[in-house]
C-alpha cells in the first residue's frame, strides 16, 4: 500500500513526510511513501488500480486539479482507497466535500506537529484495521487427503517451491503444510495485488514485518525468518515497494 502526499507548499509537505515516516517507524506500518511523487499529475499516471492506497490532498492545491477535483479521480480509478484531506477551511465544506469523496479524515493546518502525528496514527490505525477486515474475505483453498481446509489470507507468510519435485510447502502462522502442486498453478488462485510472485516463492506482501538488506532476509510478523541470495532479495524488495 503506498502513501501519496499532494500539498504545493514544500515546507509543509517535508513536515507532513517527515510526520508519517515517524508513525510508520514506531508503529510498524507496512506502507510505503512514494517520495518522488510530488504533483496531482504525477500521482495519476501511477497505476492506481492496484490499490487502495492512502492519499493526503491539500483540498486548496493550486494545480490543474485541486483537492476535491483531484479526490473524485481518485475515486473513479482506486475506489477503496483511503482519502485524507488536508485543511483549512470550514466545517460546511467539508461535510460537502464528505457527501461525494467519503474522506477518511481530515488533517488540520492549525494544530500542532504533536497533533497532527496523533491524528495520523489514528487514520493509519483504521486503515489497518479495514484491511485486516478486507482480508479475511479471502481465503486459500488447500486440498488434502481428499478434504478441503480454508486457510485467511491473514495468516499465509509465503510458498515455497521444493526444488525437483512437484510440491509447493506452505508456511502460515499455524504451521507448514505439504501441497503437490506447481507453484505456477498456486499463483492463478491467489489475488495478485496481494502477493510477491518469484521463481521459487509467493511471498503474502501484509505478512512481511521487516526486509533487512545486511543479511538478505525477509522478516514476518510472526517472527520468522526467510532468507534468500542478493538477487531474489532485491526482487521481492522491488515488488513490495512498487
Amino acid at each position: 500500500m503506498n502513501i501519496y502526499v499532494i500539498e504545493d507548499n514544500p515546507f509543509f509537505r517535508t513536515k507532513m513526510m517527515k510526520v508519517i515516516q515517524q508513525v510508520i517507524a514506531e508503529s510498524g506500518y507496512v506502507y510505503h511513501m512514494k517520495e518522488q511523487v510530488v504533483t496531482a499529475k504525477e500521482m495519476l499516471a501511477e497505476d492506481l488500480s492496484e490499490g487502495p492506497h492512502i492519499y493526503l490532498l491539500d483540498i486548496e492545491l493550486q494545480e490543474q486539479y485541486n483537492g476535491i477535483d483531484l479526490g473524485r479521480e481518485i475515486r473513479k480509478i482506486d475506489t477503496q482507497g483511503y482519502i485524507l484531506y488536508i485543511t483549512s477551511l470550514e466545517n460546511k465544506l467539508i461535510t460537502i466535500i464528505d457527501e461525494h469523496i467519503a474522506p477518511l479524515a481530515f488533517l488540520s493546518k492549525k494544530i500542532d506537529e504533536q497533533v497532527i502525528k496523533e491524528n495520523i496514527q489514528s487514520a493509519f490505525e483504521k486503515i489497518k484495521q479495514r484491511e485486516e477486515q478486507r482480508s479475511d474475505n479471502h481465503f486459500f483453498t488447500l486440498q488434502r487427503a481428499g478434504n478441503q481446509a480454508r486457510i485467511a489470507y491473514k495468516e499465509l507468510l509465503y510458498f515455497e517451491k521444493v526444488p525437483r519435485s512437484k510440491k509447493v510447502m506452505l508456511y502460515t502462522t499455524n504451521g507448514v503444510y505439504a501441497i503437490n502442486h506447481y507453484l505456477s498453478s498456486i499463483k492463478e488462485k491467489l489475488v495478485e495485488s496481494q502477493f510477491i510472485f518469484l521463481n521459487s516463492f509467493i511471498i503474502h506482501k501484509s505478512s512481511i514485518q521487516k526486509l533487512d538488506a545486511k543479511e538478505d532476509a525477509v522478516t514476518f510478523k510472526d517472527g520468522s525468518e526467510l532468507f534468500v541470495g542478493k538477487h531474489t532479495f532485491r526482487k521481492i524488495k522491488a515488488q513490495f515497494q512498487s
